[in-house]
């Protein structure tokens, strides 16, 4: 069973995303945290740190998706 789970892992040498895209896809989360940061703190009292995180927590959400929409994540049935 473990060897048809990894096999396209390990034989698949072909991105499933161009770098391109990869830029794009961090930019517009980034962009988009920002923004929820921003009104976030507008609208209530909160720490700097806590904007911090919570504009850069798309990015971190988006980079994993992204990592496991690979062939790892569609070759686990």
């Amino acid at each position: 069973m473990l060897n048809t789970i990894f096999s396209s892992v390990f034989t698949e040498t072909t991105a499933a995303f161009t770098f391109g895209q990869f830029l794009a896809c961090t930019a517009v989360s980034l962009i988009l945290g920002l923004l929820i940061a921003a009104v976030y703190r507008y609208k209530s009292e909160c720490t700097k740190s806590f904007a911090v995180t919570l504009g850069l927590m798309p990015v971190i959400v988006q980079m994993v998706i992204m990592l496991v929409n690979g062939n790892l994540g569609t070759g686990v049935p």
